[in-house]
């Protein structure tokens, strides 16, 4: 019996590797899956905003794992536009497990909630603004 370290790097997509061993003639196979990243979470802070301030409001989307190499963009969506908009996706950099993005709150009238939508690979997390006169 012997143990050894195994290095990993972040994937897009799951992968199955398959670790051979060998003494003479011998060898024994295994299999290693390696998972690819999934979306966590979504967080919008502060989480209440006067419409027409100046204050920026910021979002930012977290992975289970590292990005792959080249990134993982994640699609963005906003409720209601017409009280605060989202860049339409961002990017997790390669080795990174987050990414901010801004979003633009406008001038309303009355208050307005606005849910905002992250997207990657099927699972879509939601976060919330509330948009106040």
């Amino acid at each position: 019996t012997a143990t050894f370290p195994i290095k990993t790097s972040a994937v897009s997509a799951k992968t199955v590797a398959t670790i051979t061993a060998t003494l003479g003639t011998s060898y024994q196979k295994a299999s290693l899956t390696i998972s690819a990243p999934t979306l966590v979470s979504l967080t919008v802070a502060p989480s209440s905003v006067q419409g027409s301030s100046i204050l920026k409001v910021t979002g930012t989307v977290t992975i289970s794992s590292a990005a792959p190499v080249g990134g993982l963009v994640i699609s963005l969506k906003s409720s209601n536009t017409s009280a605060a908009t989202v860049p339409i996706s961002v990017i997790i950099l390669a080795g990174k497990l987050t990414a901010p993005f801004t979003i633009a709150h406008k001038k309303v009238l009355t208050q307005t909630s606005v849910t905002f939508t992250a997207s990657q690979g099927g699972v879509a997390k939601t976060g919330t603004l509330t948009v106040t006169p």
